[in-house]
C-alpha cells in the first residue's frame, strides 16, 4: 500500500510541476505581448525610413564584365550577415526585439526599395549598404502608405 500511495504521490507533484510550468510561460508570453504592444507607437517613431535607388546596369558589355550570379548573391549575403550580427543587442530574452524591415514597394509608379531601421542601427545599415553597393543612392524618406493612392 505505501508503494502505491509514494507513486501516486510523485504523480500528483510531476503533475503539479508541469502544470505551473505552463501557467508561467503562459504568463512570459502574456506580459511580453503587452510590452510589445505598449511599446509599438514608441518604436515606430523611433526609426529611420531608407529609400535606396540603384543606377540602373549599362546595357553595354564591354564597361564592365559580367558578374557571376554567386558573387551577387555573394554581396547580399555579406550584407545580411554582418546586419544580423550586430553587437547592439538586438536580441533580447526580456525585452522586445528591434527589427529591420526589407521592403518592396509600387508607389507613385515605380519600384522601390525601402529599408526601416531602428535610429541607434540606422548608420549601421548605411555604411554596410555603401560598403556592399558603392553606387547605391540612399535617401531618408517619410514612409509610404500603401493605403493611400
Amino acid at each position: 500500500m505505501t508503494q502505491l500511495s509514494s507513486s501516486a504521490l510523485i504523480m500528483f507533484w510531476l503533475t503539479l510541476i508541469a502544470i505551473m510550468g505552463l501557467v508561467v510561460l503562459m504568463l512570459y508570453f502574456l506580459i511580453a505581448d503587452f510590452l510589445r504592444r505598449k511599446t509599438w507607437g514608441r518604436r515606430i517613431l523611433n526609426s529611420v525610413f531608407f529609400e535606396v535607388s540603384l543606377p540602373k546596369e549599362a546595357s553595354e558589355e564591354e564597361k564592365e564584365p559580367q558578374k557571376e550570379e554567386k558573387n551577387i548573391i555573394a554581396i547580399a549575403e555579406q550584407f545580411f550577415s554582418t546586419i544580423a550580427t550586430t553587437e547592439g543587442g538586438m536580441h533580447h530574452f526580456f525585452d522586445i526585439n528591434d527589427y529591420i524591415s526589407f521592403e518592396i514597394a509600387a508607389a507613385n509608379k515605380k519600384i522601390s526599395f525601402y529599408i526601416n531601421v531602428p535610429k541607434k542601427f540606422a548608420n549601421l545599415v548605411e555604411k554596410q549598404l555603401h560598403a556592399q553597393y558603392p553606387k547605391a543612392q540612399i535617401d531618408v524618406v517619410k514612409p509610404y502608405n500603401i493605403f493611400k493612392p
